[in-house]
């Protein structure tokens, strides 16, 4: 009886194992991207292929969510061309999997946005997804002017409560670098947001008007 748990065991670690082995190519490259390094058409293609390959064996949330980043990354680097529109399909199939499996996935809820905003245009589905993302990691330096300037551009789309949540991420990214906001702001034409998020830090609205005039 022992005998035959023992190999039940070992037959039900199969999948598990051979999908690390085939995701091992994978590794180092996403976690070069993840550092914000930049990698070459072809080690994405390599990175890529052999995520699915692990795909195909553990159906993983954070697996897909690095397939669509993969998938993404190889989407931009053509320019969006009709390859690049079907590797872009390709990465939201893989994020809204992804996330379906494994909710908590910060970045992949704000590329989802990213993506379907280059697809199909603001929508009102986008702001409950960046909603998710500012749930999820509400003071992630890295990602929140990137968050913001999605934000932005879906403006109109975001309801009272998302837009509350707005105000947050703007107060947090204004104490954190305040130029770099400014310009986001003045890029976007969203300084009437960024001077409303911030009336009720006078202080902070004076720093950002100084800062815009700067530039």
């Amino acid at each position: 009886m022992a005998l035959l748990a023992g190999a039940a065991l070992v037959w039900l670690a199969i999948p598990r194992v051979v999908s690390a082995l085939a995701g091992l190519p994978a590794g180092p490259i996403i976690s070069e991207l993840r550092a914000g390094q930049q990698k070459e058409p072809r080690y994405l293609q390599i990175a890529a292929n052999s995520q699915r390959s692990a795909l195909a064996w553990i159906d993983d949330g954070r697996g897909w969510g690095w397939l669509g980043l993969l998938t993404f990354l190889q989407a931009q680097d053509r320019g969006f061309d009709d390859d690049g529109r079907a590797l872009l399909d390709v990465s939201i199939a893989a994020h809204r999997r992804g996330l379906a499996l494994s909710p908590a996935q910060t970045y992949a809820w704000a590329r989802l946005v990213h993506a379907e905003l280059l697809h199909k245009g603001p929508s009102p589905q986008l702001g409950t997804w960046l909603a998710l993302s500012m749930v999820s990691a509400p003071y992630e330096k890295r990602l929140v002017f990137q968050r913001l300037e999605l934000c932005f551009l879906v403006w109109r789309q975001l309801d009272d409560g998302v837009r509350a949540r707005v105000a947050e991420q703007v107060r947090f990214a204004a104490r954190y670098k305040l130029g770099r906001l400014a310009s986001l702001a003045k890029r976007r034409y969203a300084t009437g947001i960024v001077r409303a998020a911030l009336a009720d830090v006078p202080d902070l609205r004076r720093r950002f008007d100084a800062a815009l005039l700067r530039l």
